[in-house]
């Protein structure tokens, strides 16, 4: 009977999960025009604009209410489109414009120019906590110490554009380069850390993002083609996402969320795949403005999408999923070798991180759920170097099943906990 029961409780918590169909939208003032979109939270969301109406300047919009509110802060004077956002360290958050990139210490409210470049720069990424990657137009920038003195790793012919860099570990990056004028467009990848860059295929695609499993099975979102899948290293390709224009593409496992635009196909939207790009069912349902320019992730699971921005007929241009997205993928968890005891418990639980995973990444993120899909206790642990036992403390939880989700930018792991 118990074990009749914990399978019902399953399956209702998987069908939870996965039925994220459902969207609501986040009013946006009428004369605001959204680039790009950094979601924190379910309350906390920040999104760069382009230069419009009553803010002739660039900056950012802010929202801590979930939505209700919002409040717009200048980067600064003569500053065009915030392009690309990216939460650092510490809280710290860079953005990048057409006139240089800038940090803030205060969550947007202010801002400091650590790099004048009058180049688009279309893309951030962090490599580890010191180390940033800025794409930009013609140049690919590094910084090595958070962003007080830059570096150039790549230079580029003129109008190419840098629109994805992803940072698998310390050494190995990927990057997309896409030209309007030469060849120097296409997937170049690093094998130590930025200082040498190779070509290796795709040049004459027009690559917009890049994401990868922890299968190493390699994803990139073109316009005019769809999505694109190898699983040898970016050497060869097949298109498993055909005739769409797949611009913001996230992995997470093998779950595949593609955000495709409408230019050169009728359809658009979000798209979904819960086995590695075999099968996909549509995620846009309810939401009206469906020319998706770019789709993320807060840090406590709910699906962030912003739209391509033409008039209130097309519908809000930022929406936010219903509830929290997390899938459950026992397959995916079979090479991270987390040991997590005793389970079931009625009073603490240890995980034990492996070392070589301690080594390799220099975050982690403990996430734990209800069966209604609620978080219900959040840790992370920064800088963390060989094997490493965390203690859960589940004497004040409800009896019954939960998930435990251990995850960052690069891996996800997900098993289920029975408190007693």
């Amino acid at each position: 009977m118990t074990r009749t029961l914990m399978i019902i409780i399953l399956i209702h918590f998987s069908f939870i999960l996965y039925s994220q169909q459902s969207w609501q939208s986040l009013d946006l003032n009428d004369s605001i025009q959204p680039i790009s979109i950094l979601p924190i939270s379910y309350d906390t969301i920040i999104v760069g604009i382009w230069p419009s109406g009553q803010y002739p300047h660039g900056g950012i919009y802010r929202t801590i209410d979930s939505g209700e509110s919002w409040q717009f802060y200048e980067i600064e004077y003569g500053t065009w489109g915030v392009n690309s956002l990216l939460l650092g360290e510490n809280g710290i958050i860079f953005s990048g414009t057409n006139w240089g990139i800038y940090k803030s210490e205060s969550w947007g409210e202010n801002w400091e120019k650590v790099l004048t470049i009058s180049k688009t720069c279309a893309t951030l990424e962090q490599l580890s906590p010191s180390t940033i990657f800025a794409g930009c137009e013609e140049y690919l920038l590094r910084s090595r110490n958070y962003g007080i003195t830059w570096d150039t790793c790549l230079v580029l012919n003129q109008n190419t554009y840098i629109n994805s860099i992803l940072a698998v570990s310390d050494s190995l990056i990927y990057m997309a380069a896409t030209s309007y004028t030469s060849n120097d467009g296409g997937l170049y990848v690093s094998h130590d850390g930025g200082d040498d860059w190779d070509r290796i295929g795709l040049i004459m695609f027009n690559i917009q993002s890049l994401a990868i499993s922890p299968f190493n099975e390699l994803y990139a979102g073109c316009w005019f083609v769809g999505l694109l899948k190898s699983v040898d290293n970016g050497v060869t390709w097949d298109t498993i996402l055909p005739n769409m224009d797949a611009v913001s593409v996230i992995s997470r496992g093998n779950e595949i969320f593609v955000g495709c635009a409408k230019q050169s196909f009728p359809s658009s939207g979000i798209f979904y795949s819960g086995d590695n790009g075999e099968t996909w069912e549509d995620r846009t349902h309810n939401m009206t403005n469906k020319n998706i320019v770019q789709i993320a992730f807060s840090h406590d699971d709910f699906l962030h999408s912003l739209s391509r921005y033409e008039n209130l007929l097309l519908g809000p241009p930022l929406n936010r999923s219903m509830n929290p997205v997390v899938g459950i993928h026992p397959d995916q968890t079979s090479d991270l070798n987390f040991i997590i005891y005793p389970n079931p418990s009625n009073s603490f639980i240890n995980i034990i991180i492996p070392e070589h995973i301690c080594d390799i990444y220099p975050r982690l993120n403990f996430c734990l759920y209800n069966t209604n899909g609620e978080i219900v206790s959040f840790d992370s642990l920064l800088n963390i170097h060989g094997s490493k036992v965390i203690k859960l403390n589940v004497s004040e939880f409800n009896p019954g099943l939960y998930i435990i989700k251990i995850y960052n930018k690069k891996l996800t792991y997900l098993n289920k906990i029975l408190i007693l």
